[in-house]
Parts: C-alpha cells; structure tokens; sequence
C-alpha cells in the first residue's frame, strides 16, 4: 500500500495542475527512458509562448493562464504525441511515424496556434516555434537533448523575422554562451519548482470557473469524512444540488453561463456553517455539500435554507433561478462513498421529476 501511494504520489507531481499535461520534471524522465530504448527516429517540438509577461501585467495572471491553457487545448487537439509544460514553454515529444510526418504535425500546430491567437490576447505569431529531429545514427545524452532543446528557442529569440524552424539534432553546434543560458534557466525553474508543485496541487482541486474546490477535492473530503466516521461515531450527510433551467444563461453567452455558476456558488457558500464544505459537482451547474456531523433531519433544514436563499436572491436577476436537492446521510443510506453519491443522485434526479425547487431525501440502504 505505501509503494502504491509513493509511486501515485510521485506521478502527481510530474502534472501541470493548469493545464493538465506533463511538466519539466515528466519530460526529463521521459528523456532519460528514452535514451535507454534507444528507440528512434523521434521528434522534439519546442514551442515558447511570445509576449505572455506582457498579458500578465496588462490584463492579470488569470488572462494569462487562459492564452496557456487555449495553447494546451490546441495541442491536445492536433498531436498524438506527450505533451509537457514549463512556465511559458511547451514540449511535445513524437515517437511515432517518420521525421516527415513528424513536421507535419509540428505545422498543423503551429498554423492553427496561429489562426486563433486573437481568441487568448496572443500576438501573432504566438509563439516560437521548433521542431528538432532525432535519427538512430546520433549518441546523445539527457544533456544534449537539453542543449538541443535550448538551443533552438535561443536561436529562433535571437531572429525577430523568424518564428518556426525544424533542426537535426545530428547539425546542431554549440552556441556560444548558451551553456550560462542553460545552467541559470535550468537554476530557475528549480528554484520555483516548490512553488510550482503547489500551485499546480491548488489548481489541480480546484474548480477555475467558481474558485471552489472541484470534485477531486469533493471525493477526498468524502472518503476522510467515512473515515472520521469510525473515530467520531458521528453522522455526517451530503447535498447534490443541481440548478433548475439554465441555459438562458448560456443562451446570452458562455461567459454569462460562467458568471452565472460563479454567483450562484457563492449564494450556496452564504448559506453554510463554517465547518461544512461546498464543491463543483461533475456537471455544469451542479454542486455537492458536505456536512460534518450531522444527521438526515438537520440535513434536509440546512437544504431547505439554501433552496429558499437561491429562490429568493436571484429574484433581481435577469432569470431568475431555482435549485433541486438530493439529501443522504451516512451511513443511513449508504455505507460508502460510491453508494451515498448514488443514493443522493437517485434523490435529486427524483426532485427534478416531481417539479424541481424542491429537496428529496434519499432512500435507505435496504437491510
């Protein structure tokens, strides 16, 4: 079980919490096994996001995690390939097919990065763009794949007219002075790499559309709840809550949908206790609600509450909203945590059917 949890934990940190994708710590262990395969030919596309500080202190930090993520979108759309993130860079490493079919992947990405720039606030073109080639003559070590891949951003930041060049690894020489440029880079971004891993922990539980936490986080609340069950003998119960005829919202545009869900999270938040803890659900507008020591009756009141909350405080809005509930308690209606999420599903699909705006306690667990 430890072994397990190490080998989880250590996998975890080889993710970008932003954006999903590997990050500089994956990619130098994906260099390292690569190496000792000795597989070839492959690919190394390296791609370094142009103007993104700019954006950052214009427009904010979050503008400028939206032109990341619209970049790691594009990516995952257009390439069969791993995809790694470091700071304002990205790598994508192609092990399958021929160095030409490799480089036109590479300009599908790069054309396409270039079609939509205006979308993210990115100037055109949004990126410098290489496409570095391996064959299975060249030697090589983990320090030359980083040289190679240095290199190349550093040559295409030193040409302005020059945005997109595709390298043999084989015909690369040294640059002069690119080993300083390395080794402090390098320095860097291990120097914030702690900080790095924390954001990517904090991003990766949290829901970046109403800034609670998301149901990753939800699930592990859930199943440390059971577990302080047995310490506690203390009940504890959830609400799924899912809103009534939305789409107006998302009929105006999707960025009112988005506000939509932001002010409608923080309405449910008003009306908790300061010990219970509210998530985004798996669906646009639904949300779950734990709460610690407390049975099915004060449940369904604190339910009630929110439900009449909601009803009311959007009155003044341009549609107004109602919420559907489904309560559970356990382990009343279910002994874990699959069985009481599907129970309280069960109920809040049983609330939408008889009308909406309405609470539904869940069934209990049949003996």
């Amino acid at each position: 079980m430890i072994e397990q949890l190490d080998e989880k934990t250590l996998n975890s940190f080889k993710i970008d919490g932003l954006t999903g994708v590997g990050n500089l710590l994956g990619f130098f262990d994906w260099v390292n096994q690569q190496i000792e395969r000795s597989t070839a030919p492959y690919s190394i596309i390296a791609l370094d996001i142009i103007g993104l500080e700019s954006i950052n202190e214009k427009l904010g930090r979050s503008a400028g995690d939206a032109a990341i993520r619209w970049i790691s979108y594009v990516i995952k759309e257009e390439t069969r390939g791993q995809i790694y993130r470091a700071g304002d860079e990205f790598l994508i490493t192609l092990t399958k097919g021929s160095h030409e079919d490799h480089a036109a992947e590479g300009r599908r990405i790069y054309e396409k990065l270039l079609q939509e720039t205006e979308r993210v606030n990115l100037q055109s073109p949004p990126a410098n763009f290489a496409i570095i080639h391996y064959d299975q003559l060249i030697e090589h070590s983990p320090e030359d794949v980083l040289g190679a891949y240095y290199g190349a951003l550093y040559h295409l930041k030193g040409q302005p007219d020059v945005s997109y060049q595709i390298f043999n690894a084989a015909d690369m020489e040294p640059v002069m002075g690119l080993m300083k440029y390395i080794v402090r880079h390098t320095i860097i971004r291990l120097l914030s790499f702690g900080g790095m891993l924390e954001q990517s922990r904090q991003l990766a539980y949290t829901d970046s559309i109403s800034g609670l936490p998301n149901i990753r986080a939800a699930l592990d609340n859930l199943n440390t709840a059971i577990l302080q069950v047995e310490i506690s003998k203390q009940p504890f119960s959830i609400l799924l809550i899912d809103g009534d005829d939305l789409k107006p919202y998302n009929n105006i545009s999707y960025a009112a949908g988005d506000e939509m869900i932001k002010r409608l999270g923080t309405m449910l938040k008003g009306a908790l206790r300061p010990n219970d803890f509210l998530a985004r659900w798996r669906y646009g507008d639904e949300f779950l609600v734990l709460l610690p020591n407390t049975a099915i009756r004060e449940a369904k009141l604190v339910g009630e509450r929110m439900r009449n909350l909601v009803q009311e405080g959007s009155m003044k809005w341009i549609y107004p909203i109602t919420i559907s509930l489904g309560a559970a308690s356990f382990a009343k209606h279910g002994e874990n945590s699959d069985e009481l999420v599907a129970k309280a599903e069960k109920a809040l699909n049983q609330a939408k059917r008889m009308g909406k705006n309405r609470l539904v306690e869940a069934d209990p667990v049949s003996i």
